[in-house]
């Protein structure tokens, strides 16, 4: 029985995929930001830890599909939609700003500042 176009598309198309998935598998794994925020969060508490590291997980993988679905394509084509993202994403570089900020006032429980003194 021949393979229909569709089956020939997929087949051809299978390699890239494969590839390109490895890419993103990579840039996934590499330390940097991530790997950060997973050790100073498990070395503060291991269950925390786990937190963010699933989260890290899920956020890279949602990151891959996206972009693999042609997400940057979609937000260099519609203008507005490139703005929304955008803007969205200062509106929450702004709010995790303004927290870190009003957090640094009011250290978490169990943290004393102890002042020094030179003598």
């Amino acid at each position: 029985m021949a393979a229909t176009s569709h089956e020939k598309v997929t087949l051809t198309l299978a390699p890239q995929l494969l590839t390109l998935s490895a890419v993103f598998l990579l840039a996934c794994i590499s330390p940097g930001p991530d790997f950060t925020a997973v050790t100073s969060n498990a070395l503060a508490d291991r269950l925390r830890g786990l937190g963010v590291a699933v989260g890290v997980a899920v956020a890279c993988t949602i990151w891959a599909t996206l972009a693999m679905f042609g997400l940057g394509l979609l937000l260099t084509k519609i203008a507005w939609l490139h703005e929304a993202v955008r803007l969205g994403g200062a509106a929450y570089l702004h709010y995790l700003g303004v927290k870190m900020l009003l957090g640094a006032r009011h250290p978490p429980a169990g943290m004393q500042v102890e002042a020094t003194r030179n003598a």
